[in-house]
């Protein structure tokens, strides 16, 4: 038996526990993004706090900064961008 591995104990893969962990350091990257973004720009961060998380639309949240639609868009763009930036770099968070 122990030359078939009998000392070996049989375990499954969890494939889901797997995409779990994953998941949690994405959120973590993403939330260490944010904070180097709400540093840099604190309204570029709100920005992205309400489109991504809170789901509001971007004559939403114009409205709540007292923004145009179009200035929002904007915003939103340099924001994904820096973003993106913070976590594809080397020891940005990425996967």
């Amino acid at each position: 038996a122990r030359k078939r591995g009998g000392d070996f104990r049989v375990t499954s893969l969890d494939v889901d526990a797997i995409a779990e962990a994953q998941a949690a350091d994405e959120l973590v990257g993403i939330d260490d993004a944010l904070s180097r973004l709400e540093v840099l720009d604190p309204r570029l961060a709100r920005i992205v706090e309400w489109r991504f998380f809170g789901g509001m639309t971007e004559d939403e949240v114009g409205e709540a900064l007292g923004l145009s639609a179009r200035t929002v868009r904007r915003e939103w763009q340099k924001a994904r961008a820096f973003l993106h930036r913070e976590l594809t770099r080397p020891g940005g968070g990425g996967s």
